[in-house]
């Protein structure tokens, strides 16, 4: 039941259009958020992971998959900007140029 009900809104199954106030279309659940940017609206196919030592003033960024951290489209990725003192480390895997098509 999408609406809600005495018991509230039905939030079982992984994939569910129904936001905190019972109305559909918010979000789509765990399955689908886990595949987009988590920038706030921005929903881009993931391209990277971002993962950091707080105290050791160090960021990752790696290709996606992988356990924990935050996923990133690459346009995010790319643009990353981190706190002053920050060391950032890229570790994704070089992607390749494009050849140049001739005219």
């Amino acid at each position: 039941m999408l609406g809600g009900g005495a018991a509230g809104p039905d939030r079982s199954g992984p994939l569910r259009a129904i936001r905190d106030d019972g109305r559909v279309g918010a979000y789509v659940g765990r399955v689908a958020d886990s595949m987009r940017c988590c920038k706030p609206g921005c929903g881009g196919p993931v391209a990277a992971r971002l993962t950091y030592d707080h105290a050791g003033a160090t960021a990752w960024v790696d290709d996606p998959g992988g356990d924990g951290g935050w996923s990133l489209c690459a346009g995010h990725a790319d643009r990353l900007r981190l706190p002053k003192g920050w060391t950032l480390v890229d570790r994704r895997t070089p992607r390749p140029a494009r050849a140049l098509l001739a005219s």
